[in-house]
């Protein structure tokens, strides 16, 4: 048996429907509505990309609560900063708990939203960012 929180079956695409009104699942005409949380921040303000490394099990347990609850789509927030260690240089432990984070998410029967360029916690906006011209800026962000 499955534990509670695997999905038996592969989540379909989602796409736009031929007339443009609404999402579809996988290559039918079956509507899909999205029905999601933003997960993103804590109790304390943390963002997702700040803790998920060291409380991975809450991470865990909050999917399953979401999903519990008739979630089928989680948003998250990215930061810029937490991805990238140099304007052309994304940040490979960042990417790989992205990587987990997907995984999470499909064994949980969740899709992800991701919303990404976050600058949200100054601390967490590097240097050298704000030291970038406007076309470097524009480069960093298609690199993110």
């Amino acid at each position: 048996m499955l534990p509670p929180f695997a999905c038996a079956d592969e989540l379909a695409h989602i796409r736009v429907s031929a007339d443009g009104t609404h999402f579809v699942k996988g290559y039918g005409s079956e509507r899909f509505v999205v029905w999601g949380v933003n997960y993103d921040h804590d109790h304390s303000g943390r963002l997702l990309d700040e803790y998920w490394n060291h409380e991975w099990e809450t991470v865990a347990e909050d999917f399953q609560e979401i999903k519990t609850l008739g979630a089928n789509c989680v948003r998250i927030h990215l930061q810029l900063g937490m991805f990238l260690d140099a304007p052309n240089r994304p940040n490979d432990t960042a990417l790989k708990q992205l990587a987990k984070l997907i995984q999470l998410a499909e064994d949980t029967g969740l899709y992800l939203d991701l919303t990404g360029l976050a600058c949200y916690h100054k601390n967490n906006i590097p240097a050298w960012y704000d030291a970038l011209s406007e076309d470097e800026r524009w480069n960093a962000q298609a690199t993110f």
